[in-house]
């Protein structure tokens, strides 16, 4: 039976302990192996194939929450397959997002500022960021993009990859928060005027990352309180 491998052959994966998860119909195959989920192209050139070169590049950035590529997978004449990034775990916790106390929620939002920051540096510009990303099983992860750009200096983005990472996270964050909120909840006019009220307050305040602007606008323990009292003073 072929196995796959990751480095050249440095580590085998065995497919008899391969699990498949999802069978992107667009470009991959996606499998758990232990404690990695395997990234499987179904075609070997095209939109979203990383070459070996871009997975090392990312490798290196070493983020906590946004879980980028970790390494290459080839096949036993060392084609290059695929990725691994770090598998982790849809299980919930039994509070919720809304539930979970602030302070808990800016140590998530603080780590996931910082792997923005370690992709602003190395110039790595994300896309493809849909609600649908996130995982919150009491910790806060970013599942990886499919599409991702390394951009070069001389490219006409290469100074605005800060500006364009952070205005994407953001409305990641913002829809993951109140989408979230609607779909528990129903409540559509209160999350259309939360979207509204956010919008506009963060246009005036001196944050350019949304977790930063809710920590300084969220007094009270939880989202779920705050959407609350919200709820009543949007209402006026």
């Amino acid at each position: 039976m072929e196995n796959y491998y990751i480095r050249d052959n440095a580590f085998p994966i065995l497919k008899k302990d391969m699990k498949l998860i999802k069978n992107g119909k667009e470009h991959a195959k996606f499998y758990r192996y232990q404690d990695l989920m395997v990234k499987l192209y179904h075609e070997k050139e095209g939109a979203g194939i990383l070459s070996k070169e871009q997975i090392q590049y990312l490798e290196d950035l070493s983020t906590n929450r946004i879980l980028l590529p970790i390494s290459y997978v080839t096949d036993e004449s060392q084609t290059e397959e695929g990725y691994t990034i770090p598998f982790v775990s849809k299980k919930e916790e039994q509070r919720s997002l809304f539930q979970t106390p602030v302070a808990d929620l800016w140590e998530e939002l603080a780590l996931v500022k910082e792997d923005i920051e370690r992709m602003n540096d190395a110039h790595v510009l994300l896309d493809c960021l849909e609600e649908d990303r996130a995982i919150f099983n009491g910790k806060l992860y970013v599942k990886s993009p499919d599409y991702y750009q390394i951009i070069a200096s001389n490219d006409s983005l290469f100074s605005r990859v800060p500006v364009l990472n952070y205005a994407r996270i953001n409305q990641f964050l913002r829809t993951l928060v109140l989408y979230r909120y609607f779909q528990e909840s129903g409540d559509y006019r209160t999350y259309a005027s939360l979207f509204k009220y956010w919008e506009e307050k963060k246009v005036d305040s001196p944050y350019s990352y949304l977790g930063d602007f809710l920590k300084a606008e969220v007094t009270t323990s939880t989202m779920e309180e705050y959407i609350s009292e919200k709820k009543k003073t949007l209402k006026r």
